[in-house]
């Protein structure tokens, strides 16, 4: 049963009016026409939703993507799997330390080559990951930009070679050649590839001072005895600047008495005439600076009767560039390194006993970082142009 909203009088549940008060009793629904929405403003919100989507979209893919990581210098940090690593251009010496700059120097239309060396440490902390952060790389390369046209310069791709530069990810050779003086630049850039598509660039400027050459032979000055040769060094150090590399070509003389080398760097450079008498020392060659600068000795015999110095040096007089295998016959006696100076460079020694150290003090020997010989490359005749130049530069390295 139901009753009547009206007056309260009971009624069957089919009724639809009250007897008594004739009013109805079915509730009547009101009819809502249909609101009218303009086409413009559902077209406005479609294009909101789509351009929503959109932008999800491509924060979902930007976060997933590969990155470029390139801060336009010689350090950048880089994060996988919750790793932090640093990855730097540095000297051997100093493989946390990011070196932006490399300086080099030397004279014009020679080619010379040195090592760039790229390190992958934990950030934060002095210690190589080199080991782990190779599983993530898949390949790098490296090239050089910049140039003018006074400087031609190239560079190999990176290798490793930790029983050359231990700890170290990669070495990059870089050759030179300049065809005139003054200073030049380029840049070096090193790209890592990594396994998941990331791309790291690193970035080191090559500052290159090219200096004058002065070449001395027996026209310009007199060379038949030791004293000649210490009046021509005095006058080259009054007159010549210290950047400049200075080349003394001997005469097919021997030299009977002591030669002191004490003064500003100079290439010694024998010869041998018709005869086969050849540039000959048969008293000690001593090269005694501090400065650190390198020295050449080429095609110069040292004879005696193995029981004096046939030359002494400091210790970064170490020969790195002397070849054993031509030494040995007919010594001059032991070849000495004391204290800490410069570099010598030997090239077709022909006599002399296996070099011999006094033990005053541990010895490094210059192999890598601040230290690494330059390897100078003479230039084959007729290759005095620039396109010569280049033709030596495009030999493999």
């Amino acid at each position: 049963m139901k009753s009547c909203p009206h007056c309260g009088r009971s009624l069957p549940e089919e009724a639809s009016f009250c007897p008594c008060c004739a009013q109805t009793v079915n509730v009547r629904k009101g009819v809502c026409p249909p609101r009218y929405i303009p086409g413009r403003v559902l077209y406005s919100t479609l294009i909101v939703f789509a351009a929503a989507a959109v932008l999800v979209l491509l924060a979902f893919g930007t976060r997933s993507r590969p990155k470029v990581y390139d801060n336009g210098n010689a350090e950048v940090i880089y994060t996988s799997q919750g790793t932090a690593y640093q990855l730097c251009v540095a000297w051997a010496d100093a493989p946390f330390q990011p070196a932006h700059q490399r300086y080099a120097n030397g004279p014009a239309d020679e080619v010379y080559r040195y090592p760039v060396l790229l390190y992958a440490n934990l950030a934060g902390s002095e210690t190589y990951a080199d080991e782990a952060f190779l599983e993530l790389v898949d390949h790098m390369t490296a090239e050089v930009t910049g140039l003018d046209k006074e400087l031609q310069m190239i560079c190999a791709q990176p290798v490793r070679d930790t029983d050359y530069v231990p700890n170290s990810a990669a070495i990059v050779y870089v050759n030179y050649v300049a065809t005139a003086t003054g200073e030049h630049t380029a840049e070096l850039t090193i790209s890592l590839h990594m396994k998941n598509g990331d791309v790291i660039r690193l970035h080191q400027m090559q500052m290159v001072e090219i200096y004058g050459t002065h070449d001395y032979t027996v026209e310009d000055a007199p060379m038949d005895t030791v004293q000649d040769l210490e009046a021509l060094l005095k006058h080259i150090e009054e007159t010549v600047d210290q950047k400049e590399q200075v080349n003394i070509h001997l005469p097919p003389v021997t030299y009977t008495e002591k030669l002191v080398l004490d003064g500003r760097p100079v290439n010694l450079t024998g010869s041998r005439d018709e005869s086969g008498n050849r540039t000959t020392f048969t008293d000690t060659v001593q090269v005694d600076t501090q400065s650190g600068t390198v020295w050449f000795f080429e095609d110069i015999d040292f004879m005696g009767q193995g029981s004096g110095t046939g030359l002494s040096a400091s210790a970064r007089g170490v020969p790195d560039g002397l070849p054993l295998r031509r030494m040995g016959h007919r010594g001059a006696g032991p070849y000495q390194f004391l204290g800490g100076g410069p570099r010598i460079h030997f090239r077709e020694q022909r006599r002399g006993l296996p070099c011999q150290r006094r033990k005053r003090k541990p010895i490094r020997q210059p192999v890598f970082g601040r230290c690494f010989p330059r390897q100078r490359h003479r230039r084959a005749a007729g290759a005095g142009s620039q396109s010569g130049a280049a033709e030596i530069l495009r030999q493999p390295i």
